[in-house]
């Protein structure tokens, strides 16, 4: 992925008929790894393998981590207590016409798939990273960066409340 990325998003994302199958196997399946393999390819390569295609950028920004730890103790995106979003996702935000589109795809990254811990620390590590697209150019990035936040840090709550119930219901069945 590192040496050939034009390759690899050729077959994957234009030879294929199994594109969705693949992006899945290749990128988005976080059983066996922290981020995505696109994540270890140039930045710059992959946005000349795009060449200014909206849809390509789509693709590809629905392909990358969108995420990335920079807890220097935990280098996997399972529980870190710092996150940054990554540069592959900031680079293809910033070359893409539909904004509103990548921020979608970013905030959709937000929740994971499955975690261990408390989701409402996950949530709040990567609502404090998602919060730094509020400082974008774009009006309407701001604007919907402004609503995205508000559903997170509702869902933070909602998720603190119901981990603090569990944990009342495990703390009372011992007593």
């Amino acid at each position: 992925m590192k040496t050939y990325p034009e390759y690899v998003l050729d077959r994957v994302f234009i030879d294929s008929e199994n594109s969705e199958n693949l992006v899945y196997l290749l990128f988005k399946d976080s059983l066996n790894r922290s981020r995505s393999a696109l994540n270890l390819a140039p930045i710059e390569r992959m946005l000349d393998w795009c060449n200014g295609n909206q849809d390509k950028i789509q693709k590809v920004a629905g392909a990358v981590s969108a995420y990335t730890s920079i807890d220097k103790k935990s280098q996997y995106l399972e529980n870190p207590k710092e996150v940054a979003l990554s540069r592959h996702i900031t680079s293809l935000l910033d070359a893409a016409e539909d904004k509103v589109a990548i921020v979608e795809t970013i905030f959709s990254r937000t929740f994971p798939s499955g975690w261990s811990g408390s989701l409402a620390d996950i949530l709040e590590v990567r609502a404090k990273a998602f919060a730094e697209l509020s400082n974008n150019d774009s009006p309407e990035v701001q604007e919907i960066v402004k609503a995205k936040l508000s559903l997170l840090n509702k869902s933070i709550r909602e998720n603190r409340d119901h981990e603090s119930d569990e944990y009342n219901q495990r703390e009372q069945r011992f007593e």
